[in-house]
């Protein structure tokens, strides 16, 4: 079964986080680092456009305070210097995809990062302590799929 979200994508889900002083759910952007034809579950993290500690040079930071990496200004709707927060990196599950995606709060926004930036990023978030075993074999499998170089 091919998965609903796919390698190298960028998302918005609706309802990422609660805001606890509104009551209301707030949306992030979600870049999807891999999938697996053979369950189609997916393997994603956020991006954030607030450093909190993360640097632009390099662009592959593992911190302290934080790890993450710089992907620049990719282009509306991430139209201020974005970083992807390697603290939110999570397995979604393919029932939990499905139901998402049909219910409208996961929506694709219909934009990727150059492969170079996406290569780099896959390449660095390997080096994470933020990633358990299983996501770092998928990542590497994704790596290997795209021919990223060294």
């Amino acid at each position: 079964m091919k998965p609903i979200l796919q390698t190298g994508q960028i998302w918005l889900d609706s309802r990422y986080y609660l805001n606890e002083e509104t009551g209301e759910y707030m949306p992030k952007y979600l870049l999807i680092l891999a999938d697996r034809l053979d369950c189609a579950d997916v393997i994603s993290a956020v991006f954030t456009s607030k450093p909190n500690g993360l640097r632009e040079h390099p662009a592959c930071d593992h911190g302290p305070p934080r790890a993450g990496y710089f992907v620049g200004t990719p282009g509306a709707p991430l139209s201020l210097p974005t970083w992807v927060d390697f603290s939110s990196v999570r397995t979604h599950d393919e029932l939990d995809v499905d139901s998402h995606v049909k219910g409208g709060r996961y929506k694709v926004v219909g934009q990727t990062l150059g492969n170079g930036v996406f290569c780099g990023l896959l390449r660095c978030i390997c080096q994470s302590d933020d990633l358990t075993n299983r996501q770092r074999s998928w990542i590497q499998d994704i790596i290997a799929k795209l021919g990223c170089p060294h």
